[in-house]
């Protein structure tokens, strides 16, 4: 057996054995390596200073620690518990109308939930900066507030790319892959999509970023 074939192996094994867990787990490497191809493949790596005077680039930036937490501790959970609760609704010998009612319904409950966090989680990663409100319901009243500009502004454009990348991730799981095996699919198909999107979008902040110096 061949060192990838018996990694493979070893990973459904514990995919079987500790199924929650090794699918958070492949999540948040997964989603800190979103934001660490997205960073070295635009260049938009920050650096920081060490011993007075060394400068160094920095991949461990808090949002790439914040999109580890992210796959680990919330859509992990959240796509886990939701698909089993739909494929024992779904159970049983498969047709045509029932595939049609499983990802209708997966993708108004599952992906608008995992849509909601993300856009949630994002906003407050890249906007939130701790005690700046000075007491305990001021930060409450931040967060919340933060959350709802970042839902007002960016909710449905998430919703409608994962719309889109869920419905046919799931015809292909339906047709190919045994239930166990959604999440860790659904969390690669994520990673590549979200890592495009991620690159895009730090271009597209790294030129409004080189405009404005222009003009100051």
């Amino acid at each position: 057996m061949s060192s990838l074939a018996a990694l493979n192996a070893q990973y459904l094994t514990y995919l079987a054995k500790y199924p929650l867990l090794t699918k958070s787990v492949t999540a948040g490497i997964l989603g800190a390596l979103n934001e660490i191809i997205a960073s070295v493949v635009t260049g938009d790596v920050p650096e920081i200073t060490l011993f007075g005077d060394v400068k160094v680039k920095n991949l461990l930036t808090k949002k790439t620690i914040g999109l580890a937490i992210y796959g680990f501790c919330l859509s992990t959970p959240i796509s886990h518990y939701m698909y089993g609760i739909i494929n024992e609704i779904f159970a049983g010998p498969p047709s045509t109308l029932k595939k049609v009612l499983q990802i209708l319904t997966s993708l108004l409950t599952v992906t608008s939930s995992v849509c909601a966090v993300y856009t949630s989680w994002v906003g407050l990663l890249n906007n939130y900066v701790p005690g700046k409100a000075g007491s305990i319901s001021g930060e409450i009243a931040n967060i919340l507030n933060i959350i709802k500009v970042s839902m007002k502004t960016n909710y449905l454009n998430v919703y409608k790319t994962s719309f889109v990348t869920s419905g046919l991730s799931l015809i292909i799981a339906q047709k190919y892959l045994p239930p166990q095996l959604w999440v860790v699919f659904f969390s690669v198909v994520g990673f590549v999509v979200g890592t495009f999107q991620n690159a895009k979008m730090k271009r597209r902040n790294m030129a409004l970023r080189k405009a404005q110096e222009k003009k100051d």
